[in-house]
């Protein structure tokens, strides 16, 4: 994504609007790549799991458990 936009939107501003994994894939992006051809302006996330998964809680708990 961020060769694409380094392409595409060079010397702009982009709105990241995101869903589930792409919300963590945007996140990455603005916080470690921290792009300079183009500006993040603002990230909307929807259903992101920005605190894990209760569901791979759970399997990590039982996976130490059982073996």
């Amino acid at each position: 994504m961020n060769e694409f936009l380094r392409e595409k939107a060079k010397g702009n501003a982009v709105n990241f609007l995101a869903h589930s994994m792409g919300g963590l894939d945007c996140r990455h992006l603005i916080t470690h790549v921290k792009p300079t051809d183009y500006t993040p302006a603002s990230l909307t996330t929807v259903c992101t799991p920005h605190h894990g998964s209760p569901f791979m809680d759970l399997c990590v708990v039982c996976f130490r458990y059982f073996f």
